[in-house]
């Protein structure tokens, strides 16, 4: 099902839908970009919690009006940025003390630097879990703009390369890479997710920073990571260090338990009582994908609108042992599902097909 058409978590049915929002105030956000496909999503976890803080940076009062009405917090905080703010180290410095903010939005410059700037000042002003949204990516093409001065011109400086530059500290754990980093405080980011001309980055949890992959040996040519690293770095806006912009010290390593049950409350499928969590099932079955990958930090969100859709097929390329599929066929509770492997290496033709238990093998 379309995640629009889902109630939010913690929501009362009957709440308006992100797009009929966006459409009733006129915000070029649905008109021109329909960034609502991905909001629905996005925001179905901060649409009605109890407190909220957003800012907006080029907000137009279309979008302020809309956030408003969004978001359903009792104690919230709806901010504008005027674009002529963007490149004023005052004007970050008071957004960090108005913060930790939980949702950060760059509506989008022509001016790619500008873009990057508020990136690297802010980011470590988000709260546990706060995602920071860069929008009209289409803008650092510089579309508007005559070719020799399109950012383009000067392919470094370009948001979507530096982002992806950026991505690449998310394999660090397991390449045994522990001083790559490119953004100060990109310790803390978990997740990368593109859009059709928006990105967002989000946060790690309190929960996701206490319990990140375990440390690999090292995977990599170590003297080539240290010169892509430099080039890296060398491209990245020039930031004054100032107490805001820093990443916080890294607090002592906590003990915190992942939830023994889901919160499957959302789920447009009708789902049994007392749905063990996607975490306590990988760690049960013994698969790696919970005590090298945690993966569980990813398979929560992604899957628990479909955990309990009727006559599932998941199939797993690479599960040649019983760990994984164990776990799919425990995390997966549809009667009439399918879950399969297919092994690396095994014969192209002559596919021969195992079940046990429900739950099939292919070599």
């Amino acid at each position: 099902k379309d995640p629009a058409s889902m109630t939010p978590y913690g929501c009362p049915p009957g709440l308006p839908k992100i797009q009929s929002i966006l459409q009733d105030e006129g915000s070029e956000k649905f008109s021109m970009h329909h960034y609502e496909r991905y909001y629905a999503s996005w925001f179905r976890d901060m649409r009605c919690r109890s407190t909220l803080r957003l800012v907006e940076i080029g907000a137009s009062q279309a979008s302020l009006k809309a956030w408003d009405r969004m978001f359903q917090s009792s104690s919230k905080t709806i901010l504008g940025v005027a674009d002529s703010d963007r490149s004023s180290e005052n004007a970050m410095d008071s957004l960090i003390s108005k913060g930790p903010w939980d949702i950060i939005i760059d509506n989008g410059s022509s001016a790619a630097g500008q873009m990057l700037f508020c990136l690297f000042s802010l980011w470590n002003s988000l709260a546990p879990g706060g995602m920071y949204i860069i929008q009209n990516l289409h803008q650092n093409f510089g579309v508007n703009e005559v070719a020799a001065e399109r950012p383009l011109a000067n392919q470094a400086w370009a948001v979507v390369q530096k982002i992806e530059e950026i991505q690449q500290v998310l394999m660090r754990h397991q390449l045994g890479a522990r001083d790559l980093s490119v953004m100060p405080g990109d310790h803390n980011l978990i997740s990368v997710e593109w859009g059709m001309n928006v990105v967002k980055l989000r946060k790690c949890t309190e929960l996701e920073c206490a319990s990140p992959p375990r440390w690999r040996e090292v995977r990599v040519d170590m003297d080539r990571m240290v010169a892509w690293n430099d080039r890296a770095t060398a491209t990245n806006p020039k930031i004054t260090k100032r107490p805001g912009t820093l990443p916080q010290p890294m607090s002592q390593p906590r003990s915190i338990e992942a939830p023994a049950f889901a919160d499957v409350s959302g789920s447009p499928y009708p789902c049994p009582k007392g749905l063990k969590s996607i975490a306590s099932l990988i760690k049960k079955s013994g698969s790696d994908k919970y005590k090298n990958h945690r993966y569980d930090h990813y398979y929560e969100r992604w899957f628990r609108e479909i955990r309990c859709k009727p006559k599932i097929k998941v199939i797993e390329i690479g599960a040649n042992q019983g760990h994984s599929l164990n776990a799919w066929d425990t995390i997966f509770t549809s009667p009439g599902k399918t879950v399969l492997g297919l092994a690396y290496g095994g014969p192209a033709m002559g596919v021969e097909k195992k079940v046990r238990r429900g739950v099939g093998v292919l070599f």
